[in-house]
């Protein structure tokens, strides 16, 4: 039996299981203890079917079918055309990682935080993974719980009470390569203040024909 097929014999859960354990090492992590309880959630109720209300119009078979990989950053060009044109702050996230340099960060309008989650992470995961336990709803749904597992990077926009940017912000979602057998996981996460108001802006822009 050729490698290939032993992993298509294996759950979907199971083989998911094993794309965690090669990303995350075991350790005392908070945010990692946070993402092990999401992929274990995941891996019980399985991918939704339609036998689901909410699901009973899609049928995610094929997709379940598949395995896919963590996708990796990638470079693309310094202005895409398709992007909305003063759109407002701009934060540009390709296969799912967040490009400072295509982004607009450092302009932070009054009443507003806005940064990178991977940033964050990364110095201070503890602190993440309790902004994202008190954020996230009380019984996520099963592709919730599998983007908080393999979440890479993602934007934090946190509003002050009374905060009311006069400008949108305007989130990028850029794909990069339509043929690769891969998944991005942003995660995206608004905390707003007692009467505050903002208008987020999400595009989603897939590879250039021919890419």
């Amino acid at each position: 039996m050729s490698v290939v097929t032993r992993q298509e014999s294996r759950s979907p859960g199971e083989r998911y299981r094993a794309i965690f354990d090669a990303r995350w090492s075991v350790n005392d992590d908070r945010l990692i203890e946070l993402r092990r309880a999401a992929l274990e959630r995941f891996v019980a109720a399985g991918f939704p079917t339609q036998r689901q209300e909410e699901w009973k119009y899609t049928n995610l078979r094929r997709l379940e079918a598949r395995t896919f990989a963590p996708a990796a950053t990638a470079a693309v060009a310094a202005h895409d055309p398709r992007w909305i044109a003063n759109a407002g702050t701009r934060i540009v996230l390709v296969n799912g990682h967040c490009m400072p340099a295509l982004s607009s960060l450092e302009a932070q309008l009054p009443g507003m935080t806005l940064l990178a989650l991977k940033r964050w992470s990364e110095n201070d995961p503890a602190a993440v993974a309790a902004f994202i336990a008190q954020a996230s709803r009380a019984q996520p749904s099963a592709l919730e719980d599998l983007n908080l597992a393999f979440f890479e990077d993602g934007v934090v926009l946190d509003l002050a009470p009374n905060a009311n940017p006069d400008q949108p912000i305007y989130i990028v979602h850029h794909w990069s390569d339509a043929a690769a057998q891969v998944m991005s996981n942003p995660r995206v996460v608004v905390r707003a203040g007692a009467n505050s108001r903002c208008v987020v802006i999400e595009h989603f822009i897939g590879a250039p024909a021919g890419e």
